[in-house]
């Protein structure tokens, strides 16, 4: 037997199957498979072969062939969509809202339609990203191409929404902004199918700049069609309505279109259609509204309105400044007829001055005092009530009484006599609060008052008269008093006073010793 060792023989490794071959077949099946699915055909098929052929193309090197295969069989059946659903859906050129192209799709039909080729088609490319997960782990993400879903959102951008061969875009634009202008009017829309074309041009974003497909094409379009709406709607509108239903208006159109934006459009829009109603509806009309309807509201105390008018005011530039300054000359004007009221009452018809008992010279200074406390109230109220109480304005108004209080060169003689009024006798049996009330509105006219001096001369004088002939009936109310006008006007003003109190009690005490 030979000693010799047989040579061991080398085992080669199995032929590899042909992979051209190999794609080929399995290619087939996962292209007949997409088509089963673009028809709605999807529960005859297995999902997980599906899965195993194409890992075994991508396995074989083959991922290219299989991404450009995916992206052919999704364009072709896009552009079969095109032509026979979305372009027989078009409505007739220059056609109304209520007319139908002879296929019977109007306007709104043609949103319903793209609608439904919208979800087909995302629906078709989750089922796609199911199958063709490996491929896009393996071979999309390495080749930095999109992956398959968004590669079909791509497709869909470029063949239907954006196509070059048909006016889909146009088209899509054009009924999007009439179904808006229709529900603008108060025709009631299927915003359902507004809202998918809406979200759908959300969805989609474009190539170069990345930016959504409804920020690009969709919402400046909006923007300057909804300028023009209100151009025209705020011209028509102020003519038509008085200020207190053009006010409402304008509050409902602008909670319509935060509404609307609610409903279907972006988020995005809100503040850009809010600036434009804002714009056209209120700033271009400011002056209009204020001459037309400012003084009639406040004359009537209609809260309300004047609440509303503050609140739009406040939504645009210059808008409260505006309305300030309106404000402000009208109480210089009721102020000015307090004066002028007073003036005719202390003069003869001839225009000449005549001579007044103290009595007549104290119910004048009474009455106009108490008028423009009537006057001081009425906007406190409105202050209160309508403006949120806005310092600015309250800065305002207190510049305005300043102003027609110091027109008058007898206010600080007046303010003083109607202080010694309500102490001599006014006061009586009054509570506490009352009293209170009282002496604030007084020394609230007191703070307007310039000629402060003056004031105090006259105010001397009457509180002499009241301790001399013991007609002070309220000695806390006069020290009260006192304490006021030392918060308004310091110390120094009122340490005359003061001594006047002390000298009446030294005076009282040396009678009361004298007569024990």
């Amino acid at each position: 037997m030979s000693s010799r060792k047989r040579p061991k023989r080398k085992t080669r490794p199995p032929k590899k199957p042909n992979a051209v071959y190999q794609f080929t077949d399995s290619w087939d099946i996962l292209a007949q498979a997409i088509r089963e699915i673009h028809k709605k055909n999807a529960s005859i098929l297995g999902f997980e072969g599906l899965y195993r052929v194409a890992f075994r193309i991508v396995l074989h090197k083959n991922g290219d062939k299989l991404y450009n295969g995916v992206r052919e069989i999704i364009t072709q059946h896009l552009e079969e969509v095109a032509v026979s659903q979305v372009v027989p859906a078009f409505p007739l050129s220059g056609a109304s809202s209520s007319q139908t192209n002879p296929n019977g799709a109007g306007r709104a039909n043609f949103l319903k339609v793209l609608k439904t080729v919208w979800e087909d088609h995302i629906t078709c490319m989750l089922m796609l990203s199911d199958i063709l997960k490996y491929m896009d782990r393996v071979y999309a993400k390495p080749a930095n191409v999109p992956l398959v879903y968004d590669l079909g959102l791509d497709l869909f951008r470029d063949i239907i929404v954006r196509s070059q061969n048909y006016p889909i875009q146009n088209h899509l634009l054009e009924v999007l902004l009439q179904q808006i202008m229709l529900e603008r009017e108060n025709e009631i829309i299927d915003r359902t199918n507004v809202k998918a074309s809406i979200d759908m041009l959300l969805e989609l974003t474009d190539a170069s700049t990345k930016d959504t497909i409804y920020a690009i094409d969709f919402e400046n379009k909006f923007l300057e069609s909804s300028s023009e709406y209100y151009r025209v709607e705020g011209q028509m509108l102020v003519g038509e309505y008085d200020t207190s239903d053009y006010m409402k208006e304008v509050d409902k159109r602008l909670n319509k279109e935060e509404q609307r934006v609610g409903h279907y459009l972006s988020p995005t829009t809100e503040p850009k259609i809010r600036n434009i109603v804002e714009e056209e509806l209120i700033s271009k009309h400011l002056k209009t509204i204020i001459e037309k309807g400012l003084i009639p509201v406040l004359r009537n105390e209609k809260m309300n309105d004047l609440g509303r008018m503050y609140k739009l005011f406040g939504r645009v530039v210059k808008g409260h400044d505006e309305m300030k300054s309106a404000i402000s000359d009208y109480i210089r004007e009721l102020g000015k007829a307090i004066n002028e009221t007073v003036t005719s009452n202390t003069t003869a018809e001839g225009g000449n001055a005549v001579s007044v008992d103290k009595q007549t010279e104290v119910t004048v200074a009474l009455r106009w005092v108490q008028k423009v406390l009537d006057l001081s109230d009425k906007f406190d109220k409105v202050q209160n009530l309508a403006l949120s109480n806005d310092e600015t304005f309250q800065t305002s108004f207190n510049e305005a009484f300043e102003y027609f209080i110091n027109k008058n060169p007898k206010s600080p003689e007046f303010i003083s006599l109607f202080i010694d009024d309500n102490l001599k006798k006014g006061l009586k049996g009054e509570t506490e609060k009352e009293i209170g009330s009282v002496l604030n509105k007084a020394i609230t006219l007191f703070r307007f008052v310039e000629e402060k001096d003056v004031f105090e001369r006259y105010y001397k004088q009457h509180l002499a008269k009241r301790l001399l002939l013991g007609h002070s009936v309220n000695d806390g109310a006069e020290k009260r008093t006192i304490s006021k006008l030392e918060i308004v006007s310091g110390y120094q003003f009122t340490t005359k006073l003061e001594e006047m109190f002390n000298n009446m009690r030294i005076s009282s005490n040396t009678m009361s010793d004298f007569k024990e």
